[in-house]
């Protein structure tokens, strides 16, 4: 879908993004969509300053990845990442090649990317919340009937008749 921008207000932004079903903002970026995003780019430079990269972390991407364009593009957003850690959101990202790049074409196809990644890689970085959130308890298992308990057995504990892991 084409549109056009007169001005780049946070209006036009919610709009953009509600327009493109851009979804799931607040997540941290996944390797798999930072690689898509990395491959749409045309001169990663510019965007490198605008999520703050200085000119000497700029300069070893060049250095590290001479020659190779598409991993320079990719470190400069995965260096990005993993300076900001959790608050590096797919939002964050969108917003300076918004306001600062004003690429609505860019977005656009972030957007296509993203409904091209699979569900599997977009939703691992859910699934790992999920799993760290969810509580996992040790509970003593009950001795069926017949069997003797541990302290029975001369306090020896075996810890896989003795115990099972519960998730919720």
């Amino acid at each position: 879908m084409s549109r056009t921008i007169s001005s780049f207000t946070e209006d036009g932004f919610k709009q953009l993004i509600e327009q493109e079903g851009i979804r799931d903002m607040s997540k941290v970026l996944n390797p798999s969509l930072l690689q898509a995003t990395a491959k749409l780019l045309l001169n990663w430079k510019p965007l490198a300053r605008y999520l703050n990269l200085d000119d000497p972390e700029v300069e070893q991407i060049e250095h590290d990845h001479h020659g190779d364009y598409d991993e320079q593009k990719y470190q400069c957003l995965y260096r990005w990442s993993q300076i900001n850690g959790r608050q590096a959101t797919l939002e964050r990202l969108l917003r300076v090649i918004y306001f600062s790049l004003k690429n609505v074409m860019l977005i656009q196809e972030i957007a296509q990317a993203q409904k091209t990644v699979t569900a599997t890689d977009w939703g691992k970085e859910n699934i790992r919340e999920q799993e760290n959130t969810e509580s996992s308890t040790l509970v003593k298992r009950q001795p069926q009937k017949g069997e003797q308990s541990p302290q029975s057995k001369g306090g020896q504990t075996n810890s896989s008749s003795s115990f099972k892991l519960f998730c919720n």
